[in-house]
């Protein structure tokens, strides 16, 4: 794979655990950026910027899917890896992950070999809305909010080109399917993903019905 290789990270109050994560990153990737949300209140962005990332807070970037879209703007022409900031997602699977072919490569959750560590109700969710959106849009992935993914220069604009609405974590199916519409290959690679501490919300819930209702991959 063609370098370069940018790691992209979003953030919320992560001060505590972004500086470690940067430098992980930075001995697998070329860069790294941090889009912090413009409501963070700690010092994020400072810790971040001095292990060495480049950063970004955007001031109408709220949330995850804005800031997320935010980032891909900024490195459009690279290959990109998007992660979680809380641990949940090792740099280890990042070398592994790019020697995959194709435009999207999904850190799943759900494939044989994968490991989901803590909150088994989470895990049976994420499944269950997995096999609802294979059964409306005709595919066989394992994990569509798999946070965990690497975007191939054109899997970026695909995304871009239809830029996804969801702030949350909806903001990961909208993304695939931008991605499948625009004739983007999408392979899976079998992860170790450790469940954090944040509990479904309502919002979240409405939100990933809202965005299963309109999904469509054409």
């Amino acid at each position: 794979m063609r370098s370069p290789l940018a790691a992209l990270v979003t953030t919320y109050n992560e001060a505590d655990t972004i500086g470690p994560l940067v430098h992980d990153l930075l001995q697998v990737c070329d860069s790294v950026l941090v889009v912090d949300d413009p409501a963070t209140t700690d010092d994020t962005e400072r810790v971040a910027h001095d292990a060495g990332a480049d950063t970004l807070v955007d001031s109408d970037a709220h949330g995850i899917g804005p800031c997320l879209l935010a980032g891909l703007r900024y490195l459009k022409g690279h290959w990109v890896v998007v992660l979680d900031a809380g641990g949940s997602h090792s740099p280890v699977s990042i070398l592994p992950m790019c020697q995959r072919d194709g435009d999207v490569v999904i850190g799943s959750r759900f494939l044989p070999g994968s490991r989901y560590v803590g909150r088994p109700h989470r895990a049976r969710l994420s499944r269950v809305y997995a096999k609802a959106c294979n059964r409306r849009t005709g595919q066989r992935i394992t994990d569509w909010t798999s946070g965990f993914r690497r975007y191939s220069p054109d899997a970026v604009r695909a995304v871009l080109a239809r830029p996804p609405a969801a702030k949350m974590h909806g903001f990961q199916p909208q993304a695939l399917a931008a991605c499948l519409a625009a004739g983007c290959s999408v392979v899976e690679y079998p992860i170790t993903y450790r469940a954090g501490r944040t509990s479904m919300s309502p919002q979240v819930a409405r939100e990933a019905i809202r965005v299963w209702r309109g999904l469509s991959c054409s």
